[in-house]
């Protein structure tokens, strides 16, 4: 009884390798689809990603002009805000007024 127990323990365990083989061997072409559909996705990352850094670096360069249009706005601004020059509005504006 033990030697065929034994016998038909090691065919049982035979038989759990080969399904365990062809189960592995169904789950090939799952993992090959997986790879190549992950390749792509690293594809598309990359390329968006190159996309969106010479995107940011064109912003950054526009951002630079737009500083160096803006600066003799700014300088006006300044000047314009001055205490003294806001006083100088004022008399203007008092000598206007209706008396």
């Amino acid at each position: 009884m033990s030697e065929s127990a034994g016998t038909a323990g090691l065919w049982l365990l035979a038989i759990a390798g080969a399904a365990l083989l062809l189960e592995l061997l169904l789950l090939v072409p799952s993992i090959w689809a997986l790879r190549r559909r992950a390749l792509a996705l690293r594809a598309t990352m990359e390329r968006e990603g190159a996309l969106t850094r010479s995107e940011l670096q064109r912003l950054r360069r526009l951002q630079g002009e737009t500083e160096e249009l803006l600066k003799p706005y700014r300088r006006l601004a300044r000047f314009l805000s001055h205490p003294l020059v806001l006083a100088l509005f004022a008399s203007w504006r008092r000598r206007r007024a209706p008396a």
